[in-house]
């Protein structure tokens, strides 16, 4: 376990109260298989309060407010098409001025299609070439990444209410200790190879 991690592992252990075991430590490879360390460690408080579904409806009451039609706002639907490219800053600067929290950077949407091709192979010999649209970045996507960047103002660590608030706290926490940005940090990476800690 190098540094990066071991840095990031201290931060946690202080943020949630708890202490970490060696190992337990040695263990963790993924954001995820960290999340469920701590939320197996974490006194979860069971209350009315859902984080996502307080931050999703008041984002949905403003794109309302901004005249987007209710039946193309979902959690799935992908920021692109909520919001025209020509008035990307206007809607972005009135979601960070309504909800009072801080948002990724507006440069994170982009408007072009984004195609990913694999090659398929078989015996080492290529058959063809699979290609699949990589998708934008959806308003659940949106949630989350508010939720991380305002863990400190929305969760209170002494007493959490779910394992989501755990994951949005890691993912913020390692985000700082890492230098990825919120938008790239994912449950599933490792440390190690999708975020070159070490």
């Amino acid at each position: 376990m190098g540094l990066d991690i071991v840095e990031l592992l201290v931060e946690v252990e202080k943020k949630f109260n708890i202490e970490i075991a060696d190992h337990e430590a040695e263990r963790v490879l993924t954001i995820s298989d960290f999340v469920n360390v701590i939320y197996l460690k974490t006194k979860i408080t069971k209350k009315d309060k859902d984080i996502f579904k307080n931050i999703y409806y008041k984002l949905k009451n403003i794109f309302l407010r901004l005249n987007v039609p209710e039946k193309l706002i979902t959690v799935n639907t992908e920021i692109t098409s909520l919001i025209p490219q020509s008035e990307l800053e206007l809607f972005w600067n009135q979601l960070t001025l309504k909800t009072g929290l801080k948002l990724p950077n507006s440069k994170i949407i982009k408007y072009t299609e984004k195609i990913e091709k694999e090659d398929v192979k078989f015996l080492g010999l290529k058959i063809y070439t699979k290609t699949k649209r990589l998708r934008n970045h959806t308003l659940s996507q949106l949630v989350d990444y508010i939720v991380s960047l305002n863990y400190e103002s929305l969760i209170d660590l002494n007493k959490v209410h779910s394992k989501y608030e755990i994951e949005r706290t890691i993912c913020m926490i390692t985000s700082e200790k890492s230098g990825v940005e919120i938008h790239e940090i994912e449950l599933f990476h490792a440390f190690t190879y999708d975020l070159g800690m070490e």
